[in-house]
């Protein structure tokens, strides 16, 4: 479940992205899991639920299939990115044979895949909303810090209940936000 916060009259459409980061090192392995446009959004509190494919295992360099990584929700308006939200997710064998003695190979029915929702990321990019936005930007940037607050209580990467602090699925799983 993802809910937003709107402090304008109405925000035309907000394009939103799940983007699962394949490897550190390069940005060319990060998947777009999926993306949504919702809108337009009158002032208020609005939710929706983003639900998404897992990642192409194939599309991952071997040596990141069982590592950390991270996973990104990304809003934009009129095609400007303001806002980046991450979670840490971790990649990882039950079995200890397999803890001990990876295989070359990852065995993909045998990872598990957590998603720490306790911990999420939040960056936040200022952007002009409309023609008089040159003059607000200070307004903007206060009310982008009081997000920033309360991201930590509202937005989990899964609909789960609030004392659980992980997600854990089958690597191949859907994902829901």
């Amino acid at each position: 479940m993802v809910p937003i916060q709107i402090f304008y009259q109405k925000v035309h459409n907000l394009e939103w992205e799940l983007i699962y980061v394949g490897s550190s090192e390069t940005p060319d392995k990060d998947q777009l899991l999926d993306s949504v446009v919702v809108g337009p959004i009158n002032e208020g509190r609005h939710k929706f639920i983003f639900e998404a494919d897992p990642p192409n295992p194939d599309l991952i360099p071997t040596e990141n299939v069982v590592d950390v990584t991270v996973i990104l929700l990304r809003c934009s308006y009129n095609g400007q990115k303001f806002t980046d939200i991450g979670w840490f997710v971790s990649n990882e064998y039950q079995d200890e044979e397999l803890v001990e003695n990876p295989p070359t190979k990852p065995v993909l029915e045998k990872i598990r895949r957590t998603i720490k929702t306790d911990d999420v990321r939040v960056t936040m990019f200022t952007i002009k909303w409309d023609d008089k936005q040159d003059d607000e930007i200070e307004s903007t940037n206060a009310e982008a810090a009081e997000v920033i607050d309360n991201v930590n209580d509202s937005v989990k990467v899964m609909d789960i209940a609030a004392e659980d602090t992980i997600l854990s699925e089958p690597f191949n799983d859907k994902t829901n936000c």
